[in-house]
């Protein structure tokens, strides 16, 4: 049998031999249109034919005769122009690959098992380590915010909720700050007041009052300011006095006035030789800068 090939290109048939496939894998070059091709990929056979002793010259067109049979009417390759050594191994010649479409392929579960989620990553994936760190530290800085906001704002947060004042002096405790309680000296009113003088003791007066707390929240005890004026309304002595002053003895002013609470005060004094005809009695806050923040009796 005779070996055959055709060319993709030009469909002309060649006769070819074992040695001219086995050198370069099988590729050769079409004597008649210099196409490159593999001459494995349409490789045929024909009858065995006596050969005829006019072959067409290297890269003649081939001249198809009827008389003749189908193998004598193939022309030789045109081996000159693969400059091949028959000798020689086999070596590949490789062509580029036509750039491929790449089509993004989503698996088809098999019976019984579920589907997985597919999803695209662009980059570098994600540090868990990372993002758990941000979390933590932008959850500090949020809890920083509010303790400071709460700080400021302690005071008029256990006055509206005195359940928190607890929570709240805990946390001054290990902070070192305190809870002071609140001072409105406008819900404070004096409903009654009275300075007499000792009987057969001149110098000795004895001031009475009643004060009242009418918030609906404990307040800090305010201060009492004290006046003595002489017959024409001038101040001849004046006394500041503290919760510690005209409390009972043995109260603590600590907790603070309860709500509505009514604080009865009664002290008595030496004047000394002080000509007092008359009083005025002031109830106010020591940081208070303003009279407006100050609460008066007097007689």
């Amino acid at each position: 049998m005779t070996l055959a090939t055709r060319c993709p290109s030009c469909s002309t048939t060649f006769r070819v031999a074992p040695q001219q496939l086995q050198a370069r894998r099988g590729t050769v070059r079409c004597g008649h249109c210099s196409t490159v091709f593999n001459a494995l990929d349409n490789l045929d056979t024909l009858p065995d034919v006596e050969p005829s002793p006019l072959e067409p010259a290297p890269g003649a067109e081939p001249v198809p005769s009827a008389a003749k049979p189908v193998a004598e009417q193939l022309p030789e390759f045109d081996v000159t122009h693969l400059d091949l050594d028959l000798t020689a191994p086999a070596e590949e010649i490789i062509y580029p690959e036509p750039p491929r479409e790449v089509a993004a392929a989503v698996p088809v579960p098999a019976p019984g098992q579920a589907a997985e989620e597919s999803f695209a990553m662009i980059g570098n994936p994600p540090d868990r380590r990372s993002n758990l760190a941000w979390g933590i530290g932008a959850g500090l800085l949020a809890l920083v915010l509010v303790m400071q906001v709460v700080y400021l704002v302690r005071e008029k947060i256990a006055a509206a909720s005195p359940a928190m004042r607890p929570v709240l002096e805990a946390a001054c405790g290990v902070l070192g700050c305190s809870v002071p309680l609140p001072r409105h000296p406008e819900k404070w009113s004096i409903d009654s007041s009275d300075l007499q003088a000792e009987p057969g003791r001149a110098s000795v007066m004895t001031l009475s009052a009643v004060l009242r707390n009418r918030a609906a929240f404990v307040q800090t005890y305010p201060a009492l300011e004290l006046t003595l004026d002489d017959t024409a309304g001038r101040p001849v002595g004046r006394r500041v006095l503290t919760a510690e002053d005209y409390l009972p003895k043995g109260t603590n002013p600590g907790p603070g006035a309860a709500p509505n609470a009514e604080i009865v005060v009664r002290l008595t004094m030496d004047i000394g030789n002080l000509n007092a005809a008359g009083y005025r009695l002031f109830l106010f806050y020591p940081s208070a800068s303003s009279e407006g923040s100050r609460v008066a009796a007097g007689g």
